[in-house]
């Protein structure tokens, strides 16, 4: 079995979090009914690649946030898959692009509270406002990977329905979680069967 604070053999070390930050990661999980197994883990799903950097830390959450991308996926199609057993390929494809978009995926993370658990670097947390839906989404995945790796594929399946996947549809009946570009497009191509074509007409702002 792989030791605490480590996902592999090839893997750093990752250092054990101080009392307050523990405290802080026990809390948060068990509003979701996790245990603080492998706290190490949990502690690096929740930490941004800025904060990891500025503390020179031997890692962040970016390959749990890979991992968690596919299990997340996987998990939705197939929730999808058996739980609308008349609709078309299409809808399906249609219904699992929307859950598992970073601006759902963000908005759920902040409805669960995952703000307050994720370290995020100094320039990172002034500028956040700009990037905060994506970036909570990217941590969200993350967590579902290391909800994987910690307790298997079956609590991470209950873990991603449960608290992800049908919230996050509720969400999406919302009218202002309506994704009107989609619509359009589908309104174009069905009234002159083309795609419609964007041409960008000036950019401003930082390139971040």
């Amino acid at each position: 079995p792989a030791k605490a604070g480590r996902m592999d053999d090839n893997q750093p070390e990752w250092p054990a979090p101080s009392a307050e930050r523990a405290a802080l990661l026990v809390r948060f999980l068990r509003q979701w009914n996790l245990s603080a197994e492998k706290i190490e883990l949990f502690d690096q799903a929740l930490t941004h690649a800025s904060f990891a950097f500025e503390n020179n830390l031997p890692g962040d959450n970016e390959r749990l946030e890979f991992l968690g991308d596919s299990v997340l996926g996987f998990v939705v199609a197939r929730w999808l898959f058996e739980s609308s057993p008349l609709a078309a390929e299409g809808n399906l494809s249609r219904k699992k692009a929307s859950l598992v978009s970073r601006s759902i995926l963000g908005r759920r993370a902040r409805e669960m509270g995952l703000e307050e658990a994720l370290r995020l670097g100094k320039g990172e947390s002034r500028n956040a406002s700009r990037h905060r839906t994506s970036l909570l989404g990217s941590s969200l995945e993350a967590l579902v990977g290391a909800v994987y790796l910690t307790f298997g594929m079956d609590a991470a399946q209950r873990f991603v329905i449960d608290h992800i996947a049908a919230p996050s549809q509720e969400l999406l009946e919302r009218p202002e979680a309506r994704d009107y570009k989609s619509a359009f497009q589908e309104l174009v191509q069905k009234r002159f069967r083309c795609p419609p074509q964007y041409i960008t007409v000036g950019e401003f702002g930082p390139d971040h």
